[in-house]
């Protein structure tokens, strides 16, 4: 069994190993508390997330079921939060745009910016299964994040290039969640040919969020209310299969023929009927859903010669 502790920049980092009997074990954690992001003269920069904590937890398991056979799972977690002391004075500014006004203090939030990312998976490998290499793996992650809050108050009472209607205090963010499996098989067939076979598939599901804060609150207290949960582009799932082939053939010593061949199938439905606060310049209003899929073969080939040098 091992052990290890280590110091970050502004943090802290602890592990542990361990193996036995055919069993591994791994488990990874750290802390960092970021305090700033300074230019390049040291200065503190403002509309920008300068304070994060930071945390990730990870942790990995290995079982030798046979001595060709493996089961592993493994599982990731990250989180990065802002706290409310993150801005110092400035609102966000879009380049370009003379959006950018001083305020006499920290913003705070409701929701306060954040990145979460969550990932497992469980895959079973054999060395020697039928006489070849076999490989599954089944996923699955989840993120969230939420971007710091926005003022676009004054380039939205300009002549463009955003509505009137639009809301001048709001955050973006956005919600996904996905999971798929992958299998693979490979076998040498004589000493001349080598035959991959296998698919996959995914599915995930998205969904942008948009915060949108009291204007009347926020001048007052910088405080990012959140009053409004509207989304900024229609929730909608993606789905695709695939499945593959793939062969290698040595002619000669220096020559191998490789090729293969891919089907691939994708669908999509935009989940509706759906309202926007804003999108590219859209006027809000409610609009319907629709789906949608498409499949096709790929194909590649080509030689692969090997030359020796004197």
């Amino acid at each position: 069994m091992g052990v290890f502790l280590g110091l970050l920049f502004a943090g802290i980092a602890a592990g542990l190993a361990w193996g036995a009997d055919g069993e591994r074990v791994f488990v990874y954690g750290s802390y960092e508390d970021t305090d700033g992001i300074l230019d390049a003269n040291g200065n503190l920069l403002s509309g920008r997330s300068n304070f994060v904590d930071d945390y990730t937890l990870f942790g990995k398991i290995e079982v030798d079921l046979s001595p060709t056979s493996t089961l592993t799972a493994t599982g990731n977690y990250t989180e990065l939060v802002s706290s409310d002391r993150q801005f110092e004075i400035g609102a966000l500014d879009i380049d370009g745009l003379q959006a950018t006004r001083e305020v006499p203090f920290p913003f705070s939030y409701e929701q306060p910016p954040t990145n979460n990312f969550l990932y497992g998976s469980l895959s079973y490998s054999n060395s020697d299964l039928l006489g070849g290499n076999f490989s599954l793996l089944a996923y699955y992650s989840e993120s969230e994040f939420l971007n710091p809050g926005s003022d676009i108050r004054a380039a939205r009472q300009q002549t463009g290039p955003f509505p009137a209607a639009w809301p001048g205090l709001w955050q973006t963010g956005a919600v996904t969640e996905e999971y798929g499996l992958r299998t693979e098989y490979t076998r040498e067939f004589g000493d001349k040919f080598t035959l991959t076979v296998g698919g996959d598939y995914n599915f995930a599901d998205s969904v942008s969020l948009l915060p949108i804060s009291s204007e009347a609150d926020f001048d007052t207290t910088g405080f990012f209310d959140a009053v409004r949960q509207d989304i900024q582009r229609p929730p909608f799932t993606l789905e695709s299969i695939g499945l593959f082939a793939q062969g290698s053939l040595e002619l000669t010593d220096r020559l191998t023929l490789n090729g293969g061949v891919r089907w691939d199938q994708v669908s999509y439905e935009i989940i509706g009927p759906y309202d926007i606060a804003f999108f590219f310049f859209q006027p809000p209003g409610e609009r319907p859903g629709g789906s949608g899929s498409a499949d096709d073969f790929s194909f590649n080939g080509g030689l692969f010669m090997t030359f020796q040098t004197m």
